[in-house]
């Protein structure tokens, strides 16, 4: 991975080639850039259990984020790549389980690698998330597979390891393990740091080839990227001691298990075939579907259909299609990866090719709402974000079809399951099902959460765009446009600059306040009657949107926002008000205090006058 391939690749698509670069140096990942900064809160940490809980079998919770050396002479872009990835991978939780004889690693992100192993049984589990088929390895099967010049330890020309006297990580002392190669041409050294705790298991590093002492709480992989040094890391945020029967030993049965050995043994006979004629190699395969009806093990089951298709598929070839493939694999769902002069894509069971390279998964789901998926959700439905001749487009993995045809510079994950679509400098919305929200003819688009609006921007103004009108209903008028997407009401309005001032305006297009205010920053938003975050003249002040009313901050020593009521201070007393803005009492109260208020319930707010106290409800009236 430290070729001018891969630096390319990253530049082009940064985030596909964390993920990849992820699953090949799974045990390699912490910055040198942290090597002179040893008091990370991790490390402030101390232990939180007692001798008499400790198990035998641990849970780790790791972090991982990129640094980047010498940023000061890094270029913009590349600043600003790394910036935007690290966005990506600030919620990203990789979770490890192990023991003397167990092994679990957990990255519930799609496309995140998974492994159970099982030593005592040689038993080791594969498998990535979003993904439907699980494969089994054994230990020795696994290494020759997919360890290159036996592993990564001799991969490297130097190793050194250093105690670190003094030093606890998390409440376990701690050894440093450098590895490093010669400087290249460029005058750029590839190394590895692990920060290493004796005292806690480390054989299952021999997955990856891998001889550390103990197990990796810090992690570093410092690769060189066109004369930019990077560090890939990698910071274990928590340890805890946990009960031996959260070890998984064997995945689910609902998964599909595939045995690697007799995939690989397919793989193989395939490469043997390649010489055959097409007539002959669709023969084969139909007489490995034919032996394998008599399998009762339900992964061979799964590849009997597999195969079948195949055979199939290859025999629909022959017969309608003159295009000879040089090799084709067994289809999942329904894609199959091809090759054709040297070249390899993915096909559908019509034999069209459909694209080049797969680049991420996007989750979808019927229910409404936005929130974060998980592939384990009950409904959920993955479809693959795809390039093809540089360009990006949608498949369903399932039937091989178009969801977005591949006619797009850039497709851009968002919130609420919605993908931000760049061609030829303009943008627009699609749902991850492929539906188009807004088309892509606008310098950018931003969507409010709120019912089906948009907001749009048309050169230098901003208009309102309505998906189901498919049509804009604000025009392009605004210097800017600011909406509260997270609040729990969802405000009918919207804040907009005009003319160098910010007023309020709703989605049917009326004034709810002239544009007369200054808005400092987006904060304090609110979606009730109650304004609380434009100024005038400098000056901050309360708004109600229902009467009209100001309430300038200068004219009281405090001013309240209680739920829905407010409260103004004067003179050491407070006087209330209600969402209707009525004034519920004179300046008499030396006290209010909020109360927890649900949705769909009453309002009620705590006053204090003098010794005495009473709960009201928005009317005034005593409870």
């Amino acid at each position: 991975m430290r070729n001018n391939d891969f630096m390319s690749i990253f530049f082009r698509f940064l985030y596909s080639f964390f993920l990849a670069f992820m699953l090949l140096i799974q045990s390699f990942v912490w910055a040198q850039s942290q090597l002179g900064n040893s008091e990370t809160g991790a490390e402030a940490m101390s232990v939180q259990w007692a001798t008499e809980d400790i198990t035998g079998a641990w849970e780790t919770v790791s972090r991982v984020y990129l640094t980047l050396q010498e940023e000061e002479t890094a270029s913009p872009d590349f600043v600003a790549e790394v910036d935007a990835l690290n966005t990506l991978l600030a919620q990203k939780r990789i979770i490890e389980r192990f023991s003397s004889e167990v092994y679990n690693h957990f990255d519930s992100e799609v496309g995140g690698e998974n492994i159970i192993y099982d030593r005592s049984a040689d038993a080791l589990f594969v498998y990535d998330t979003g993904d439907p088929v699980i494969y089994q390895f054994t230990f020795e099967r696994y290494q020759n597979d997919f360890l290159d010049d036996g592993g990564h330890d001799s991969q490297w020309a130097h190793m050194e390891t250093t105690s670190q006297e003094h030093v606890s990580i998390l409440g376990f002392e701690i050894e440093l393990i450098r590895y490093w190669d010669e400087k290249n041409n460029e005058e750029n050294t590839a190394e590895a740091w692990y920060w290493v705790s004796p005292a806690l298991p480390s054989w299952f590093y021999q997955l990856k080839g891998l001889g550390v002492s103990g197990y990796a709480v810090k992690q570093l992989n410092s690769v060189s990227i066109d004369g930019h040094q990077l560090g890939v890391n990698r910071e274990t945020i928590s340890i805890r001691p946990i009960d031996p029967t959260m070890l998984l030993r064997a995945p689910e049965d609902s998964f599909n298990v595939v045995l690697w050995e007799e995939v690989r043994e397919e793989e193989m006979a395939e490469r043997d075939a390649r010489d055959i004629s097409m007539p002959d190699r669709q023969g084969v395969a139909q007489e490995n579907a034919e032996i394998s009806v008599n399998r009762d093990d339900k992964a061979e089951v799964s590849l009997t259909k597999v195969e079948r298709l195949q055979a199939d598929f290859l025999e629909m070839l022959m017969i309608s299609n003159p295009k000879v493939y040089e090799a084709v694999s067994v289809f999942q769902g329904g894609l199959a990866r091809a090759e054709q002069a040297g070249k390899t894509f993915y096909i559908n069971t019509q034999g069209e090719r459909l694209f080049d390279h797969k680049i991420d998964t996007v989750l979808t789901a019927q229910q409404t709402g936005c929130y974060q998926l998980s592939p384990f959700d009950e409904g959920v439905i993955a479809h693959y974000l795809v390039a093809r001749d540089q360009k990006m487009g949608l498949v369903d993995p399932r039937t091989g079809q178009w969801l977005i045809k591949a006619d797009y510079d850039y497709l851009e994950k968002r919130p609420c399951q919605t993908l931000k679509a760049h061609k030829d400098g303009l943008v627009g919305l699609f749902t991850f099902e492929g539906e188009e929200m807004v088309p892509t003819k606008y310098q950018d688009v931003q969507s409010f959460g709120f019912q089906n609006f948009f907001a749009v921007q048309q050169g230098e103004k901003w208009g309102v765009y309505e998906g189901e009108s498919h049509e804009m209903v604000i025009p392009a008028e605004f210097e800017q446009i600011s909406y509260c997407g997270g609040c729990g009401i969802k405000p009918e309005y919207f804040y907009a600059k005009k003319d160098g001032y910010w007023g309020l305006v709703g989605f049917d297009g009326k004034l709810w306040l002239p544009f007369e205010y200054e808005f400092p920053q987006h904060s304090y938003m609110r979606g009730d009657q109650w304004v609380v975050n434009l100024q005038r003249d400098g000056q901050e002040l309360l708004i109600h949107l229902g009467t009209g009313t100001h309430y300038f901050n200068k004219d009281y020593d405090d001013v309240l926002v209680l739920n829905d009521f407010m409260a103004l201070k004067k003179g050491g007393r407070f006087a209330l008000f209600n969402r209707d803005g009525q004034q519920l009492t004179d300046f008499e109260l030396t006290g209010v205090y909020e109360l927890d208020n649900y949705s769909g319930q009453n309002l009620y707010i705590e006053v204090v006058k003098e010794d005495k106290r009473a709960i009201l409800d928005a009317s005034g009236a005593d409870v």
